[in-house]
């Protein structure tokens, strides 16, 4: 868990295969940060196809912030590192890296609950915006995930 006031390093990777098939609008999770007792603050999506960062505050997403293109989502390996200050005030951030260029830069709060943690692995909701949405079998693939106090310590 982490916790208000924290500052923690995230690195995964995660491989989409080629073939894959966008269900947008229903949604497609690949990784969230959740928090215990509310509704997740940090999503990574297909969205509209491709990777995207969806950051939420309590009710709504707030930032939605483009990681890797649907160009070039499928077929390779993407590193995604992250530096998150957890906080329910306005001196909270989010910094992400995807194979080692900078991709995100929000700051203010990141969470709403007393505590968040990471999940991953696909989600599928709101799949009455897609019918043919759950007819599609999606597969994802990660590695190296690691939680540090250093950038060094998850590259």
């Amino acid at each position: 868990y982490q916790h208000h006031g924290e500052t923690w390093w995230y690195g995964f990777s995660l491989f989409v295969p080629r073939g894959h098939e966008n269900v947008w609008p229903a949604k497609l999770s690949f990784a969230q940060f959740h928090q215990e007792g509310a509704k997740p603050v940090i999503m990574f999506q297909n969205h509209n196809g491709g990777l995207w960062l969806d950051i939420h505050d309590a009710k709504r997403t707030i930032e939605l912030i483009e990681l890797v293109p649907q160009s070039e989502l499928t077929g390779r390996w993407h590193d995604i590192i992250l530096q998150i200050k957890w906080s329910r005030k306005p001196d909270g951030f989010i910094r992400a890296w995807v194979g080692g260029r900078t991709a995100a830069n929000f700051v203010g709060a990141t969470m709403s609950a007393k505590q968040v943690y990471f999940k991953f692995g696909l989600y599928r909701s709101h799949l009455e915006r897609n019918r043919s949405a759950a007819n599609v079998t999606h597969r994802a693939y990660f590695d190296a995930l690691v939680r540090a106090k250093s950038r060094k310590e998850v590259q």
